[in-house]
């Protein structure tokens, strides 16, 4: 029998209502079909034909498929193919954004900014540079990166500022090599150390984002120590692992579409010891529905023969949100 945590837990798990996420998987058949449908349509646009590209995405985003919506908010953005329509563009960035489409958050974080089918709004389009560089778009990495090292936050620049570097963006490059002639030291642990946790971090995410519980198991130590957001009170309370898999299990079998996206990363190592503290930006969608979730994750990690593993694990729920809507 479940605690009572863990029933009400199961309900606000990732912001997920059971009662309105009631919908399920996806089909195989389904998923295949937008895997052909989008191949072909890049393939269609990738001729210049974009009449065809286009039938087939609005097929697709009336799938509810993310890529599909936000290759039709660019048609309508740059006018290819069909009379140029920033609020249709809008739309449909916004329909993409919803489920966490990396290129859409980019592309509405300038809509925000310089009113492109909106209204402009300087909050918006720091909310969504912030959701864009969550999502791993260098560009927006940079860009928050260069405002946080103007603010003074030196640290959380060099964060993003490396992700950016990371993933070739040269300006992002040169902007650190400035840092470091400032006299600026990288926090501790090593490099090697912080690249072993980068890539246990990406091997966690993936494994989520796959709903491959199974992975995700095998990075749990038998003792792991789990604390959860309580649903009612919002305070901290504690379940085993064999709990918090089957509440994770559950909570991903109740939604379509699911897409977590990582970043600000602080790693502080004390002795064997090792603490990850992150932000988690999630994205689920079912029956139609997109809601968008804020997480503030703790790890306590230890290094074993079988490889890095976590022994402590805290999910703190900081934001549960509705779909964006446009004022």
């Amino acid at each position: 029998m479940h605690s009572p945590f863990l029933t009400r837990a199961m309900a606000t798990l990732f912001g997920v209502q059971l009662s309105l996420f009631a919908h399920g998987e996806l089909s195989q058949k389904q998923l295949h079909q937008e895997v052909l449908g989008n191949a072909r349509a890049n393939v269609d646009f990738g001729q210049g034909n974009y009449a065809a590209a286009r039938l087939l995405w609005l097929q697709l985003a009336e799938m509810g498929n993310a890529h599909a919506m936000y290759s039709l908010g660019a048609l309508y953005r740059d006018g290819l193919g069909v009379t140029k329509d920033p609020a249709l563009a809008f739309f449909w960035l916004e329909q993409a954004g919803n489920q966490g489409e990396p290129n859409a958050l980019y592309d509405l974080c300038d809509a925000w900014r310089y009113g492109l089918g909106t209204r402009v709004s300087a909050a918006k389009a720091s909310e969504y540079e912030l959701r864009a560089a969550f999502a791993g778009i260098p560009d927006a990495q940079l860009r928050v990166g260069e405002a946080a090292l103007a603010a003074g936050h030196v640290e959380q620049a060099w964060y993003w500022l490396t992700e950016a570097d990371r993933r070739h963006s040269k300006s992002a490059a040169t902007a650190l090599e400035q840092l470091y002639q400032t006299g600026f030291t990288p926090p501790a642990p090593a490099f090697s150390t912080r690249e072993r946790i980068r890539r246990f971090l990406e091997e966690m995410d993936s494994a989520l984002n796959a709903r491959d519980t199974e992975i995700l198991r095998l990075l749990l130590a038998n003792e792991t120590v789990i604390h959860m957001t309580e649903p009612t009170s919002g305070a901290l309370q504690s379940i085993d692992v064999d709990e918090f898999m089957v509440l994770l299990r559950q909570s991903l079998q109740q939604v379509d579409r699911f897409r977590t996206h990582r970043g600000s990363v602080t790693v502080t190592q004390s002795g064997q010891g090792i603490a990850v503290a992150s932000r988690l930006h999630q994205y689920l969608v079912s029956a139609g529905d997109a809601r968008k979730v804020e997480f503030r994750e703790t790890l306590a990690l230890e290094d074993t023969p079988n490889g890095l593993r976590i022994i402590g694990l805290t999910w703190y729920t900081e934001q549960d949100t509705a779909p964006v809507l446009t004022p």
